[in-house]
């Protein structure tokens, strides 16, 4: 009996450290992972910031640098203005004839150089509204064929000088759209320069427009073989 008694005790206390240890050791990996886990957190809510930091930064620094070009496109438009009206009179020879042809070619590339330049900055001055949240559209009924029409007319010089040639499809049935035609307008003319420019002699530039009847939608097609 004293034997199975010693034997008991003994395997009991073998138990005891066992669960004793077992517990240590559970409890230290607890700590280390709890340790690490705090490190792990501690770094992402660092990088947190610091996203959040440069985040405010960057729409500070994209807030100056838009009221920036608005306020350097408003500036130049007033002496812009009057270099295309000046020059305008002199092209129309209001005052008086030139007599100069030489000068008379002058005046008109100082006039059309000076209308690309308005539209340009006015292009800045609505980049700068549409990331201000201000930019304002002017909603009317448009005729699409007509629109298109126009905008590849404005293309012809550039298309003959790069010996390009501008196609168009569009349907018999005039398309009417309720939009704003200056945008309308503006996107087509930079897709149809973009196209001319990048497409090699002899190539085509096709704008294409249809109806798709399942959904009552509208599609403006500009292709090019560049």
């Amino acid at each position: 009996a004293s034997e199975y008694s010693a034997d008991l005790l003994f395997y009991q206390t073998i138990s005891i450290a066992f669960v004793v240890i077992s517990f240590t050791s559970m409890y230290v990996g607890f700590l280390v992972s709890s340790r690490k886990a705090e490190k792990i957190i501690d770094k992402q809510h660092e990088t947190y910031v610091e996203l959040e930091t440069a985040k405010a930064r960057a729409e500070t620094e994209n807030k100056q640098k838009s009221q920036f070009l608005a306020n350097i496109s408003h500036e130049l438009r007033t002496p812009l203005n009057a270099i295309i009206g000046f020059s305008e009179i002199i092209k129309d020879e209001v005052m008086g004839e030139l007599h100069n042809e030489q000068y008379k070619a002058y005046v008109r590339d100082i006039h059309s150089s000076g209308v690309h330049l308005l539209s340009l900055i006015n292009d800045i001055l609505d980049y700068s509204k549409a990331e201000a949240g201000k930019l304002e559209l002017e909603y009317e009924d448009i005729d699409l064929n007509k629109l298109i029409a126009s905008c590849l007319r404005l293309q012809e010089p550039r298309a003959k000088s790069a010996d390009v040639i501008l196609e168009k499809e569009l349907p018999s049935e005039h398309i009417i759209i309720h939009s704003d035609a200056k945008r309308i307008k503006q996107v087509l003319l930079n897709l149809l320069s973009n196209a001319v420019k990048f497409t090699p002699q002899k190539g085509t530039v096709k704008v294409s427009t249809w109806t798709n009847f399942k959904d009552n939608t509208i599609s403006m097609e500009v292709r090019d073989s560049g």
